[in-house]
């Protein structure tokens, strides 16, 4: 049976939007739905899902764990675009050249005209997004966007002026996942998992 990992995923889903075939906005809701699910997975758990994994009973792990932190709603939204993402990848998985993504209505989604690119590091014009979802699960009023400037990547990255202790516990994973996702350099993956973990062992 045929292995793969949460970045293929990932990948699959980037590769959507690079290639016109689904949003960019419905792409970063579904891989922050990815990383988040997954999330009550272990790291070999996460690099050997298969096409028989239970959804249903790891739905409901990720539920009983984060039914303190979001609301009914959130839960049922993530699992929704969980189940997209995953299903979406069997199926382009099984023929990469004829899949065309399907909305919630099983209708085929519509070519993307959003000429803005996740952030990789082989792009010029480049974007970085956090989910509206994400963003509504931090109590904040204010939203301070920090501009994401180097010689291959423009774009900007907005954050609650303020942010506890947990609020940083759990958004620094999640920006250190999606910069693995994108990234082919090793050394900057190192950088990365270095910081997560000094942040998180910093008394706040």
């Amino acid at each position: 049976m045929t292995k793969f990992t949460q970045n293929d995923i990932l990948k699959f889903l980037n590769s959507m939007s690079k290639q016109s075939k689904m949003p960019l906005n419905t792409v970063n809701t579904q891989k922050a739905a990815v990383i988040k699910v997954s999330g009550v997975l272990d790291e070999n758990e996460r690099n050997n899902l298969t096409e028989d994994l239970n959804i249903e009973d790891l739905l409901r792990r990720f539920e009983t764990k984060s039914k303190h932190e979001l609301s009914g709603d959130s839960l049922r939204t993530y699992s929704a675009r969980f189940k997209s993402a995953f299903h979406g990848f069997l199926a382009w998985n099984k023929d990469p050249s004829n899949y065309k993504p399907k909305s919630r209505r099983g209708r085929p989604v519509k070519p993307s005209s959003d000429k803005a690119k996740i952030v990789s590091t082989d792009s010029n014009t480049s974007q970085a997004s956090l989910s509206p979802s994400l963003s509504s699960q931090i109590n904040a009023n204010l939203l301070v966007k920090y501009p994401l400037i180097t010689n291959t990547i423009r774009g900007s990255l907005e954050l609650p002026e303020k942010l506890s202790k947990s609020e940083s516990d759990r958004l620094i994973p999640l920006v250190v996942e999606i910069i693995k996702a994108h990234s082919k350099d090793d050394s900057i993956l190192n950088k990365a998992e270095e910081i997560t973990n000094d942040k998180l062992d910093t008394n706040y």
